[in-house]
Parts: C-alpha cells; structure tokens; sequence
C-alpha cells in the first residue's frame, strides 16, 4: 500500500488536487493557522512547569500513533464515501504533515526551560514554517504550464516595452491584429474581439482595423515591422488559439515610462524565445529573495519568518496573478529594500529607492505620506530639518533627476508620459474584476453584482456591471472622500511621536488601502506590517474586534450551508454566538490581545482570514469586495493599535542599527 501511495503518479494526482483553488485555500488557511498556534504557545511558555512538559512529550508519541491509525482507517474508506476521497491517494502526504507538525510541537515543548522558549527551537519552527509557506506559494512547484514563464504577461510586458516608441499604450492590440492578418492568421482576427484602449476601454471588433494597416505600420521602420512579426508569431505559436485570442481582450501595456526603461533594454536584448523569458521571469524570484534576505538584515530572523508566513499564505497577490512575469516585482523589492534601507540608516538610499519604487508602479507614492508627516511633525516642533531628513528627500529628489529624463529617452519624449496618463485615467475609470479597495466596497451593491449584472448577449458582457459600480461610485464620492480625509488625518495624527521613517511607511497602508482602487496582486505590499511587529507586538482591541468580526461571517457562512433560505436568522445566531463568547470572556480575549507576539498572529491571521474569505464566494467580485472590507477593517484597526498607546512608539531604537543617534 505504501509503495502505490508512494508512487510519482499517485503524488502528481494529489499535488493536482492541493493546486485546486478550494483545496489550496484551505491549505494555506490551515498553515497560518499553524503558525498562529505556535505562536500563542510560545507565549504561553510561562505556564508550562517541567512536570507538564515531561507528561506532554510522553504522550506526543501516542498522538502520532493514534493519528496515523486514523488516517490509514480513513484511506480504506476512502472508496465507500465521497467526503473522504482526498485519503484514497493522498493518506502518506496528510500523514506526513501531520507528523511534521507534531515534530514541530515536540521541539516547541523540548525546548521550554523554566517557563521561556529557546530561541533556538523558535528558530527551527519558524524556519520549517516559512519554508513551507514558500511551497505553497509557488503551488508546490506543480505548476499549470510547463516552462517557468507567463506567457499572457510576457506578450504585454515585452512587447509593450520593446516597441514602446511604435505602440505607445494604445496600439499593442491593434497592432498585434494587423501582424497575425499578415501572418497567415487573417480568417480568426476577422472573428475575434480586441480591448479598446483609446477611448471606452470596452471590447470591439478587430475587423475594421485590418482595413487599414497604416494606423500601425505607420509607426514602424520596416525592418521594424518584420521584428515585431517574427516576435509576434511566437507568441502565437507558444500560446494557442483560445488562449492567443483572450489575450487581445486584456487591458494594454499599463507601466509608467520609468518601468520601461529596465523592461525595454532587457526586452531588446534578444528576440522572443523560451529560454530567453525563463531567464527574464527568474529576475523575480531573484528580487523577492533578495527583499526577504534584506528583512532580515534590518529586523532580524523572527520578522523575516512573519513576513515570510503572511506572503505564502495572502490570497490577494498569490503565484497566480504575477508568478513567471516579466519584472513584476521589482517595485515591491524597492518600497520593502526603503523600509529596510531607512532602519540601517541608510536614508539616501532609502529616499532612492522609495520614489524609484512609484515611478515603477505610481501607487506606491502613498507610501511617501507617512514619512513626510514624521518629517512635517518634526520641522513643526524643532524649526529645523533633520540631516537624516534632508538625506532621505534627497534621495527621492535625484531619483527624479535621474530616471525621468532616462524615460523621456526611451520612450521618445514627454508625449509619452502624456499618454501614459490617459491610458490610467481610462483605466481607472473602468471597473475590474480583481480590483480592491475603499472603492471597491464603497461601489459594491446587491443588484450591481457580478453574478446579476454580467450580460453574455452584450459585445462586452461586463459593460453593465461596469457601468453600475461606476455610477454607484459617483452617487457616494463624497463619502469616499470623507473617509479618505479621516483616514489621512488618522495616519497624520498617529505618527506625531514618532522619528523613524520606516514606521510611517508601514502606517501608510491606511492609504494604499483608501487612496485608489489597485489590482489585487499590488497588496503583497502588506508585508511592511510584518516589520512593524518588532516594534509593536500587541494587537489591542481594535484588531482583536476585526477578528471577532471574522469569525462572525465564518459562522454565518457555516450556518447559511444548512439554511439557505433564511440568512437572517443565520446572521442573528453568528453574531449573537461571538457576542456571548466576547461578554463572558472579554477580559480573556483582551489579555490576550495585549500579549506581547498577539500582533504577529494578527499579521499571519489576516492572510489565513482572507484565505477563509476567498473560498466562500464563486464569483470573482464577490471575493475581492470581501477581501477589500476585510483589509480596510483590518488596516485601520492597525494603525489604531499605534494611536491609542505613542508612548510604545518612543523605543524606537531598540533594534540593533550602525548608530546610535538619536532620530529616525
């Protein structure tokens, strides 16, 4: 039986099952669970004497048995019911991770000395968690495409960057249509749709614009045009019909002029080819490790294990939006290399690579607010600006100085940033499924729904639902508006004690959250509260109600399974559960909530809460508008936890740094 359960085959079949999105929503749930878990024993430590931890690892042998005896039960009854057919062939991987994680509670028990956990078993546990976290966010290596590139993602990115000055960020699917006509593709771009990126940013017919070539060729040298062709018919080739079609229905090239700078030299350096984008989509890993290794170097092992937890298990920006893309994450390792840069007193460097990071994806500059108000509270009580200060818009400025003028080059003058701003105000103003956000909870109905208002009959189906969170959002501007301001002057107020640089940015995730709608995978950037656990490892009460809240709608969820037709008294009977569970244990929750490593289980809960979320809607918006509620929630309640108590915010130097200074 071990052999046939062991055999590759058989491994491959559960590793296709775990990739599924509801298996691997659970999974990844599950780790953070885990990691939760240990984290609330490790502050427990205290109250663990030598003979409970004596009787404890006596009897984590038995456990192991026990549960292994379980799991071989449930593989023979596997054929006889539906629920339990994940054990038919995956009953040696589930034995296995149950074994690891008692391995891990035994080292966590083993290594609990008068009441105090070793580092160095904290370090094991940490490490084997995180590396697991890794695993599941590249899907288990399993991945659904057989050379480690994206090719939707490349034909964009490349593309879009190598021809800059001939497609500028309306012609790439124009053009794209007019090369597959000349290529010997003409009868299917007859019958395809395209996006319009000029004007609506709906779907049209590619039809008409093989009438007349020129609005493309027009821009290119010739030998230009028979690049752009050869390229184009690979892409072709790699991607198949129906996938090679739905390409042309995406949303254009979308990077500032600064991005195509790197992507526009690397693109040009070779023609399109396999090996030559598998190269290309390794810069990615290469940068995430770096970032990951650079948490470390600025806030030690345990930030890095926390950061590392939240990445693997956050559903927003998992492998499947941006794995194998082409420079996708080189804005996300410049804003986290500013934290880490700022906290080694770096601030030059940190300044550099902070407005780098916003000429790369725009949004990031939100991350900027909270450090030009440390820096604006402290001009307002000293009348001076600090050097450090100086040295840090210092570097922003001659990032400025240097890559604009390096993009007008490349791209071929000012008129591109000119387009480029046109191509985003369209894009903004068209509703996507995966967008997240204030705006998006804010244009969320019951009857605007995905579900209601998506129209197959239409030449685009989504231009209805469209159309409605558009109006929904107009008719409650103001009330964004408000909330934004408050927001605003939430951050603003909450960092006037406060000297390092590297925590407001941190804080100013209150406005990336609030300032504009994103696309889901820009929300990795929520690993810079990962850092600010060193600083401030209590949750408090604000957090501890989001997850209150949290487990309110998981109750509703449950319970509207076995009562579909009555939601409400399902909703009467969650909350009032969570209700009683707060009235009778309200000083139990709060001491926890004011423990010291509560606020690294918040970090690591709300990816497993946005995992538990996820796996609770069909469709799409749906998913992101719950997930967008639950960040808005969760981030304020954040930076809440740094308002109520600034004295916490005056160690500010407790970490190990190159000086000894005072300031940020």
């Amino acid at each position: 039986m071990v052999g046939a359960l062991m055999d590759p085959k058989s491994i491959s079949q559960v590793l296709e099952t775990l990739t599924q999105q509801s298996w691997l929503h659970g999974v990844k749930a599950g780790l953070a669970i885990l990691a939760c878990v240990f984290i609330f024993l490790e502050s427990q430590a205290h109250t663990i004497t030598e003979e409970v931890r004596a009787r404890l690892l006596k009897r984590l042998p038995l456990v192991l048995v026990g549960g292994g005896l379980a799991v071989i039960v449930l593989q023979q009854l596997a054929d006889s019911a539906k629920a339990l057919a994940v054990f038919k062939n995956g009953a040696i991987p589930i034995l296995g991770v149950f074994a690891v994680a008692i391995g891990l509670f035994a080292i966590g028990v083993h290594g609990i000395r008068f009441g105090v956990m070793h580092d160095r078993a904290k370090q094991i546990i940490g490490a084997v968690l995180a590396t697991v976290a890794i695993v599941f966010f590249f899907l288990f290596y399993h991945l659904s495409y057989k050379d480690y590139y994206h090719r939707w993602e490349f034909f964009h990115y490349y593309m879009g960057s190598k021809y800059t000055k001939e497609l500028s960020y309306k012609r790439i699917y124009i053009c794209a249509a007019i090369a597959d006509a000349e290529t010997g593709n003409q009868t299917a771009v007859k019958r395809r749709k395209m996006r319009d990126l000029s004007a609506t940013n709906l779907l049209i017919p590619s039809k008409p614009f093989l009438e007349e070539p020129e609005i493309c060729k027009s821009h290119f040298s010739e030998a230009r045009w028979e690049d752009f062709k050869k390229d184009l018919q690979f892409f072709r080739r790699v991607s198949g019909g129906g996938y090679w079609k739905d390409m042309q229905k995406d949303h254009g090239y979308n990077p500032p002029p600064i991005w195509t700078i790197a992507g526009h030299y690397l693109s040009s350096l070779q023609p399109a080819s396999s090996e030559y984008f598998k190269l290309l989509a390794g810069l990615d890993v290469t940068m995430t490790a770096l970032l990951f290794l650079a948490i470390g170097w600025a806030f030690g092992w345990r930030v890095t294990i926390v950061a590392l937890l939240f990445w693997g298990t956050q559903e927003p920006a998992p492998f499947y939006w941006t794995g194998g893309a082409f420079l996708r994450q080189d804005w996300f390792f410049l804003a986290i290399m500013a934290a880490c840069l700022a906290r080694k007193r770096y601030f030059f460097l940190a300044g550099f690579a902070l407005a780098y990071s916003a000429g790369l994806r725009i949004f990031p500059a939100v991350l900027w607010a909270g450090p030009l108000a440390i820096i604006a509270w402290d001009i307002y009580r000293k009348r001076r600006l600090q050097r450090s200060y100086l040295k840090f818009l210092a570097g922003g400025a001659a990032a400025v100085l240097v890559l604009v003028p390096l993009s007008l080059h490349v791209t071929g003058g000012v008129h591109s940033y000119e387009e480029f701003m046109h191509h985003i105000k369209v894009h903004q103003n068209t509703a996507l499924t995966n967008h997240v956000g204030l705006h998006t909870v804010i244009k969320a109905s019951p009857e605007g729904r995905m579900k209601y208002a998506r129209n197959n009959a239409l030449l685009d189906p989504f231009e209805r639902w469209k159309k409605q969170r558009n109006d929904r959002f107009e008719k409650y501007k103001v009330l964004w508006g408000a909330l934004f301001l408050s927001f605003g002057g939430l951050l603003f107020f909450a960092l006037r004690r406060t000297k390092a640089l590297w925590i407001g940015m941190g804080l100013s995730l209150i406005l990336v959250v609030s300032a504009a709608e994103a696309t889901c995978y820009y929300w990795s950037i929520w690993v810079l509260a990962a850092m600010l656990s060193r600083l401030k490892r209590q949750m408090e009460w604000p957090l501890l109600a989001v997850f209150l809240g949290v487990f309110a709608f998981a109750g509703f969820k449950i319970l509207l399974t076995q009562m579909p037709d009555n939601s409400l008294t399902a909703f009467s009977i969650s909350v009032s559960v969570v209700a009683a569970l707060y009235y009778y244990y309200h000083e139990t929750l709060l001491r926890f909530a004011r423990s010291n490593g509560s606020m690294e289980i918040a970090i690591i809960g709300l990816a497993g809460a946005s995992q538990v979320f996820s796996n609770q809607f069909y469709f799409i918006d749906d998913k992101f508008t719950a997930i967008s509620a639950l960040y808005v929630a969760w981030t304020v309640a954040f930076v809440l936890a740094f308002f109520r108590w600034p004295r916490a915010q005056l160690g500010l130097n407790t970490l190990p740094v190159r000086s000894e200074s005072p300031g940020a």
